[in-house]
């Protein structure tokens, strides 16, 4: 492991791993809180080495002091689950010769969907996805041969893939997640900065596809639309038939409001193969030109595809756009169905069926919201100024004065206007 200023993390980190290796080894890279003496405290190996701007040295300075056949990486914002660590024994017990390491599915945790393939914590067995919206996944290398050949490499976005590989051993992939909760923090943008300037250099340095398309995907990571566009555009003469490339490409034409550039993107993306986020983002773009027939083909496209929130949420709106409230209360039945505990869904279905005159239904829909948790937030607040309306609609005055106080004492948003209705309820 190497860490800096992870103080907060590294005991979850440590911890979740303790009971199956035999010698825990932490390169620190400068931490000034109390990094070292957790992890101390936890039995750990702690060395100190200078940060020079290069991941791989510093990996590679924690692998020397290993001394176990076997080495396993993590960083302080991840954890393997309890219930994989026999998995884990049984993996390295049962690995032939030929075997040099194991390709782990990394879970990096988010709040909101990004334009890479997201999975909804909804229904997930694990418990650590019930910190957040959801997550997107990558292969990543993280158990090994300790063997002096097998090293790191790349400035960011290190790996020992390529050195496996050219000492003929071979990669198996597991289904087993590592955990990674690094986005979620407010460390999340001082990472980005530094992952960036790395990019930029290794692009000096090597010039090739995956250096550019890493740093156009970082540029767009930290809202660098206009360069991450040019180092994109540039991975892809590289190599055109990278589809990942099409996706982010186009998700920064799009956010850099290039909209005929970005539907181009996608749709040259789509040649390669139908996959249901180039579909999902081309309806954005669509839609954001004002085509809500194409976007709502493009859209329900996505949702054939694989069944997914975001595609139903887009598929609601443009229903909405395009008058069909009963195909557009269908939807976010179903996406509702999908994700219960989502707020936003739940009032968008709601508001219409306020809107549509049902406001019998327009409580049932909300009242699980109130009653199945404790209400803090002002998302909690829509919900009851949402069953306010919906309580006035049924002629119970009393109901719905209380939950406008109630929306009230939530923080609001639009507080002052609600103020003003409950004067209205007094002066009435």
């Amino acid at each position: 492991m190497i860490a800096k200023d992870e103080e907060r993390n590294i005991e979850r980190a440590i911890r979740s791993v303790k009971q199956i290796v035999d010698e825990i080894i932490v390169v620190d890279t400068g931490s000034k809180d109390a990094t070292i003496e957790i992890a101390r405290s936890l039995g750990a190996l702690v060395t100190a080495e200078p940060w020079e701007d290069d991941f791989s040295k510093a990996r590679n300075a924690s692998l020397r002091g290993a001394t176990a056949v076997w080495i396993l990486v993590l960083d302080a914002d991840e954890t393997i689950s309890e219930r994989d660590l026999d998995k884990v024994k049984s993996m390295i017990h049962d690995a032939g010769e030929r075997v040099g390491g194991f390709m782990f599915r990394m879970r990096n945790y988010l709040d909101t969907p990004t334009s890479e393939r997201f999975f909804f914590s909804k229904d997930d067995p694990y418990p650590e996805s019930s910190c957040c919206k959801g997550w997107h996944e990558a292969g990543m290398v993280r158990l090994f041969r300790n063997k002096k050949e097998v090293r790191y490499e790349g400035r960011v976005h290190e790996s020992v893939k390529s050195s496996l590989l050219r000492e003929g051993l071979e990669i198996v992939q597991v289904d087993i997640p590592i955990h990674h909760f690094g986005k979620l923090s407010s460390k999340a943008v001082e990472k980005g900065r530094v992952y960036e300037a790395l990019g930029e250099r290794k692009v000096s340095e090597k010039g090739d596809f995956k250096s550019y398309f890493e740093l156009g995907v970082q540029k767009l990571v930290n809202g660098k639309y206009d360069d991450a566009i040019g180092y994109l555009e540039e991975a892809r003469g590289k190599n055109p038939g990278h589809q990942r490339t099409y996706l982010n490409l186009g998700a920064a034409y799009l956010k850099a409001g290039r909209l005929t550039d970005a539907e181009r993107i996608f749709r040259e993306g789509l040649q390669i193969r139908e996959q249901e986020d180039l579909y999902n983002n081309l309806g954005a773009a669509l839609e954001a030109q004002g085509k809500a027939g194409l976007a709502f083909e493009a859209y329900r496209k996505s949702a054939y595809l694989k069944e997914n929130e975001e595609a139903y949420q887009n598929i609601a709106r443009i229903c909405v756009t395009l008058g069909k409230v009963d195909d557009a209360i269908r939807v976010l039945q179903r996406v509702i169905a999908l994700d219960p505990g989502n707020l936003i869904n739940i009032h968008n279905l709601a508001g219409l069926l306020l809107h549509k005159g049902d406001a019998a239904q327009a409580v049932i829909v909300l009242l699980p919201s109130i009653t199945q948790k404790e209400n803090t937030s002002k998302s909690d607040a829509v919900t009851y100024e949402l069953l306010a309306w919906g309580y006035l609609a049924l002629g119970d005055r009393a109901k719905s004065r209380s939950c406008l106080e109630r929306a009230i004492e939530l923080g609001h948003p639009k507080k002052a206007e609600l103020l003003r209705e409950l004067r209205n309820f007094d002066e009435g």
